[in-house]
């Protein structure tokens, strides 16, 4: 709980991974954005699911970082889930001082 929620062992494709331990599956997609990002660019290319093809997609559609306050995620959030009808499945959880933004 180190970085202010828990993860799992998970599988994506045939790649293992983790992901947010305790929310439901829909709510995991609503919020996984990059992951869609990096499978939509793999798709355009006809590309397997490896952890090579996923590395490479990865390092070719990162942005530069700009993060954005987290106040102002939490608002983004709150209203992500709110428009899928998700706002009650679970309240954000304060991070501890000094991690995250």
């Amino acid at each position: 709980m180190e970085r202010g929620y828990d993860v799992e062992p998970a599988m994506a494709g045939r790649i293992q991974s983790l992901e947010t331990a305790g929310y439901h599956k829909k709510l995991r997609g609503a919020f996984s954005t990059r992951r869609r990002e990096i499978l939509t660019y793999m798709a355009e290319r006809g590309w397997d699911h490896s952890q090579a093809s996923a590395q490479m997609a990865t390092l070719a559609t990162r942005r530069r970082k700009d993060e954005p306050l987290r106040a102002m995620l939490e608002t983004v959030w709150a209203e992500r889930a709110g428009d899928l009808g998700l706002a009650a499945v679970r309240p954000l959880r304060a991070l501890p001082t000094g991690a995250g933004g």
